[in-house]
């Protein structure tokens, strides 16, 4: 899961709109859309600000982010490394 995709499922589970995450920000709505689609990166300062003006707790928005790309990165590298056990176990 990239940053990006992290954003929009939190904005999302909290029912929150776009123009909501980016209140305090000085990014527009436009560039925050792109964000979430990831054609943007977004700077840490800002993504603190907007986790913390959202009430977001960001340490546990971060460590949830990393637990599922370091989930993802073990299933691929485990479906690398024995591709037709992998097969069979999905």
């Amino acid at each position: 899961m990239k940053i990006s995709e992290a954003l929009r499922k939190e904005r999302q589970d909290r029912n929150l709109k776009q123009k909501d995450m980016i209140k305090n920000i000085a990014i527009s709505k436009s560039h925050y859309s792109q964000i979430e689609h990831g054609k943007h990166r977004i700077y840490a300062e800002d993504l603190l600000k907007m986790l913390a003006d959202n009430n977001i707790d960001y340490h546990h928005f971060l460590m949830k982010w990393l637990l599922v790309m370091d989930l993802e990165m073990t299933i691929l590298n485990y479906k690398k490394k024995c591709p037709k056990l992998f097969m069979r176990l999905m």
